[in-house]
Formats: C-alpha cells, sequence, structure tokens
C-alpha cells in the first residue's frame, strides 16, 4: 500500500464502520458484479411487494407507507415525487436498508437484505447500495479522491480501486480536482463527487434523495443530465425521488407518491 494511501487510512479511519477489521483480509474483485457473494449476476432486479412503514404516536399508529409495490429491472430508472411528507424519503431509506419496514418484502437481486445479520447488512449495503443525498456529505479534511475511495475503507479496497475512482472522476468532469479539499469546490462540483462516490462498488441500486435540491438551475441540470448518463453506463437501477419536476420528466419511468401510496404507469412490470 502506497504511503499516501497509509496516511488517507490513518486520518479517517475512526470513522469506518466497525465491521472494517474483519474485512480487511478478505481478497479484492476489481469488479464487484463479477463475483458477488449472493450471485447477482443471475438476477439484476429490485422487487417490492406490498411495503408498509408505520410508526407509532402518542395519538396511535401511523402509517406512512401504504402497500407500496414496485419491480425494477438492471438499468431502469425511476423519478418518485410527490408533496413534502407523502413518504418518498422514507421509501428511499427502506430500500436502501437504512429502515427496516414494517411489513411487505424488498428483494434486491432475489435477496432479502432484511434477513441478514447487521454486520453483513452492513456489508451488503456498502457494496450493493449507492447514495447520493441533497446534502454531499464530503469529508472536508479529505481529498476529492479520497471522498470517493471512502467506501471502500470498510473492505480495505481502497488502492485496487484507485483506477476506477480516477476514471469516474474522469467521468464526472473533475479529472484536474483530484488533489482539492471540497471547501475549494462549488456546489456543483461537489455533488459531482458524491456522485462518482456512489458509485465506487459498481452498486446493484443507485438512490437519490433531491440531488439537485441545493443547486441552481444549471448546475442543477448538469447533475441530472450526468446522473442519467452514468446511470446508463453502468445499467445500475436508478431511483431519484424529487421536487423538480425538469429532472423527473428526463426520466423514462415516473411515478407519484402520495399519502403513503404509489401510482402511475410504473407502479407495476
Amino acid at each position: 500500500m502506497s504511503s499516501r494511501l497509509l496516511a488517507f487510512r490513518a486520518r479517517v479511519a475512526p470513522r469506518a464502520p466497525r465491521h472494517a477489521a474483519r474485512n480487511a483480509s478478505k481478497p479484492f474483485h476489481h469488479s464487484p458484479r463479477a463475483q458477488l457473494k449472493f450471485h447477482y449476476h443471475s438476477n439484476m432486479s429490485l422487487r417490492v411487494a406490498d411495503l408498509c412503514k408505520d410508526y407509532p404516536t402518542r395519538s396511535g399508529t401511523l402509517p406512512v407507507l401504504r402497500g407500496v409495490s414496485l419491480e425494477l429491472q438492471s438499468g431502469d430508472a425511476l423519478a418518485i415525487t410527490g408533496p413534502s411528507g407523502s413518504g418518498k424519503s422514507t421509501l428511499l431509506n427502506i430500500l436502501g436498508t437504512l429502515d427496516q419496514p414494517t411489513s411487505g418484502t424488498v428483494r434486491i437481486a432475489d435477496k432479502d437484505p432484511f434477513t441478514l445479520p447487521e454486520t453483513e447488512l452492513a456489508a451488503f449495503r456498502n457494496q450493493h447500495i449507492g447514495f447520493v443525498f441533497q446534502e454531499h456529505y464530503l469529508l472536508p479534511q479529505c481529498s476529492v479522491l479520497e471522498n470517493v475511495l471512502l467506501p471502500t475503507l470498510a473492505s480495505n479496497h481502497h488502492e485496487p480501486a484507485l483506477p476506477w475512482a480516477n476514471e469516474l472522476l474522469e467521468r464526472v468532469g473533475l479529472k484536474d480536482r483530484l488533489e482539492h479539499r471540497p471547501a475549494e469546490l462549488s456546489g456543483g462540483e461537489r455533488q459531482r463527487v458524491a456522485l462518482a462516490r456512489s458509485l465506487i462498488h459498481h452498486p446493484l441500486v443507485l438512490l437519490a434523495d433531491e440531488p439537485t435540491g441545493n443547486l441552481d438551475r444549471t448546475n442543477a441540470t448538469a447533475i441530472g443530465e450526468l446522473l442519467l448518463q452514468l446511470q446508463q453506463q453502468e445499467k445500475t437501477i436508478l431511483i431519484v425521488v424529487t421536487h423538480n419536476t425538469e429532472l423527473a420528466k428526463r426520466f423514462p419511468r415516473q411515478m407519484e407518491m402520495n399519502d403513503g401510496m404509489l401510482a402511475g404507469p410504473s407502479a407495476q412490470t
């Protein structure tokens, strides 16, 4: 391992997930899609059936998701719109395994991630689900390149992933910004770094929650186009939650969330 990467790991290691040390001795495969523990290559799909999510309140149970069902295949891109509080972000959190449903099922590549033990679920999420948020969540003490490599720390894969990280940053137009810190970038550039970071593990599913929400119209348009372009190149399943109607119209599939229910021509395939 190069001295630079050793220094990088030392700076951010305390922030790495607790299971990182357990995975440090595992072999690395440059293309995670080629050799996956759950054999995802046989079924690149996302299937959601009768998904419900309730939260307890003082006045009783509050239903947030009410029987959501959808099915997407590799290369599909779906935009979900709807008013605030309709359940869009809750749905994204469950699809990203950040929250568990009250009932119903989620199957990613024919695997139910919620049946996995906690440490295996964290590894599943790290390897196979990419996230882009409204905030970029870049580490200010790390360079652009180091921020893109950050998800690889959990499995000690950062050195072999360097060529792919460099390629991603070139694709998003930041090949001349590798050594810059987030404070030296514009808002649009920071979101480009976040997009590159989300693809570092070649995820099966890419989830974006208001990815253009903090950007001006010009940068929002550019990020939306780049998101769809990279998604098609990687054949990732992409789901974007947005209030930006211009962004939603660029997607081949569009649905609307209202009162915890998903409606539209793409509800079931």
